[in-house]
């Protein structure tokens, strides 16, 4: 499914993710991505994002931007990058809150290191 027209009832699902989606995701689908979400959580329900913080292009030469990621898990580390496209405009934490209070959703926690970010959002 694309995630601007999620295939499934209203209220079904307790929680939701996204891990380094959203920078593929043209900008001016996100707000739709996020309302969708919002529509199949069910009350309570958590959307959980990662992503990373995509800035303004800061150098017109380069045509996309790479990231370098270390996950760790409980037995082992893993690294890896994703690279995108420069947006044309900054896609920062800031963005992302908005994009999901607009939705509906309450921020329960948000976190940004190393251009990487984490939100927990709730549905009332």
């Amino acid at each position: 499914m694309y995630a601007t027209d999620l295939q499934s009832l209203d209220c079904t699902f307790s929680v939701a993710t996204s891990f380094f989606t959203l920078m593929y995701i043209k900008g001016s689908d996100h707000e739709k991505v996020f309302s969708e979400v919002f529509r199949v959580l069910k009350p309570g329900g958590r959307f959980l994002v990662w992503d990373v913080v995509l800035p303004e292009c800061l150098d017109e030469d380069k045509d996309g931007v790479a990231f370098y990621i270390s996950v760790k898990l409980p037995d082992e580390e893993i690294d890896t990058g994703y690279g995108y496209f420069w947006p044309k405009e900054e896609r920062n934490l800031s963005y992302y809150v908005q994009l999901a209070e607009y939705a509906g959703f309450n921020v329960v926690a948000e976190s940004e290191k190393d251009r990487v970010f984490f939100l927990e959002l709730r549905k009332p």
